[in-house]
């Protein structure tokens, strides 16, 4: 895995070539119609089975879905097989619209998208909900041999039997981005099957939740097949077998990274068996798998990592584990992990875990709350996803969307439990600002107390806030504050305003 290639940016320029050739279509499943010459902002259409069909011409299309249910009631036809160059994403204009882009169908064995092609792939799936009795959210089968396919899904939340599945077969190649999702997948949540001689996957899944699977991520690799996954800040929990099952057979090779992940509660549904939440299986002339874990947090797992062939493909790095056999392997620290709250998964003050990973193993900047991943009062990451920071965050410049004239940003702020918090304003925070109680220089105006810590000491805030009107692109600086001493700055961000 190549942590340096910044894949988000490519998708970014890929979406805007396609967009230079191609019509974008906005869909509206409450107010659209089905007709020729529709599918503006103005005149949206109703399906996207309607519009994929009009791309399928191009083959390429740029699909902007508004707000409601895309089911068999509104008219869908599933599966809806898409262009190989193609974004599926909601309306940037609807951010205060509270109703999410669902796409669903009681049809238990079919796809909600599927992407197939011998032409190499470049997709998008973004701010998505997929759900229902749908057998699978999205389906890849690229088929271009010996070219890269590319497909990226970001901040969606896929609720059907396989969240994202993918087979890599005839000497195809795919890399497959999963960011800052929520998969909830009875079944599977990932599922990737590559074989096949020059057949690869390179697959990352970073900031995202796996939860209530029967696997969460299951990697095969037969027929001299090769996958190299990453898997950083992310939870898996409550997997009924594994959270991560990785099996090889007849010369096929998995390489993996897990760095900061969350393995909790997997395996304990089930009576008998060896059953683990990390496990590698090496079939028949299977080659035994390279995984690193570092930073990992394994709480009341069935058992935490099994591997048939043993531990010595295996590099750990600080890991604290339940397990008493991988003790002494690597950093592993035999410990409770201490949590605020069971459903958080946020790690406790006095908690082992707190400080325990070593910093020369990260590789992801910022958490599963997307603070920055270093609590720069110690020099050392916590393990697990989420970054416990007892004073001030370095502040970074973040945009608030408008729609509607109203302005919208998203806050995190961390500090003792049970403590109130507010929010201040003022002049914009001066670029490499390190850490400090109060960023902000004076004049600045607080807006009184938005909330009150949990027992984790973390909590959400969204502010919105009227568009002072004509000031696009103006910057201000924000700070999220805790009213209790000794932490005052918990959150401090420059605000760019967006037209």
């Amino acid at each position: 895995m190549n942590f340096a290639r910044t894949l988000s940016l490519a998708f970014s320029l890929i979406a805007a070539a396609a967009g230079a050739r191609a019509q974008s279509w906005v869909i509206d499943p409450a107010l659209g119609v089905d007709a020729p010459g529709r599918g503006s902002s103005a005149a949206p259409l109703r399906t996207m089975s309607y519009a994929a069909r009009l791309a399928a011409v191009l083959g390429v299309g740029d699909f902007v879905l508004r707000p409601g249910r895309y089911d068999n009631a509104s008219g869908e036809v599933f599966p809806i097989v898409l262009p190989p160059l193609c974004v599926v994403r909601r309306d940037p204009g609807s951010d205060l619209d509270p109703r999410p882009v669902e796409i669903a169908t009681p049809l238990a064995l079919t796809t909600a998208f599927l992407l197939q092609s011998a032409l190499p792939i470049d997709a998008r799936f973004e701010r998505l909900e997929i759900r229902g009795g749908t057998y699978r959210a999205i389906q890849i089968l690229p088929g271009a041999a010996k070219l890269m396919s590319r497909v990226l899904v970001q901040r969606c939340e896929l609720g059907c039997s396989r969240g994202v599945a993918t087979q890599v077969l005839q000497g195809a190649q795919l890399e497959l981005v999963i960011e800052e999702c929520a998969i909830a997948s009875p079944e599977v949540g990932v599922l990737a099957n590559v074989a096949d001689p020059g057949s690869s996957l390179d697959l990352r899944i970073d900031r995202t939740r796996v939860e209530g699977a029967i696997r969460g991520l299951q990697l095969d690799a037969s027929n001299n097949g090769a996958i190299d996954a990453a898997v950083r800040a992310a939870i898996l929990r409550r997997c009924s077998t594994e959270a991560v099952r990785c099996s090889s057979a007849t010369s096929g090779a998995i390489s993996s990274r897990f760095e900061h992940v969350l393995f909790a509660e997997v395996g304990v549904r089930v009576i008998g068996g060896n059953l683990a939440a990390f496990q590698d299986a090496v079939g028949n002339l299977g080659i035994p798998g390279r995984h690193t874990l570092v930073n990992c947090l394994f709480v009341g797992n069935r058992g935490d990592v099994q591997a048939t062939r043993g531990f010595g493909s295996f590099i750990f790095g600080a890991n604290l584990v339940e397990q008493a056999n991988l003790v002494g392997l690597g950093g592993n620290v035999l410990g409770t992990a201490r949590f605020a709250s069971d459903a958080s998964g946020r790690l406790a003050e006095g908690s082992p875990g707190l400080d325990l990973g070593r910093a020369a193993d990260v590789t992801l900047a910022r958490d599963l709350d997307d603070l920055p991943r270093l609590d720069l009062s110690s020099g050392a990451p916590d393990v697990g996803p989420f970054e416990r920071h007892f004073g001030a965050v370095p502040p970074r410049t973040r945009d608030a969307a408008i729609a509607g004239r109203i302005a919208r940003i998203d806050f995190v702020v961390q500090g003792p439990a049970q403590t109130p918090c507010a929010l201040l304003f003022g002049l914009p925070i001066p670029t490499g600002f390190g850490p400090g109680l109060l960023h902000l220089s004076p004049p600045f105006v607080e807006l009184g107390v938005a909330g009150v810590l949990d027992a984790s000491g973390t909590q959400s805030l969204t502010l919105s806030f009227p568009d002072p009107g004509g000031l696009a692109g103006f910057v201000f600086g924000a700070q999220a504050i805790v009213l209790a001493p000794p932490y005052l700055g918990a959150h401090a961000a420059n605000v760019r305003l967006l037209r």
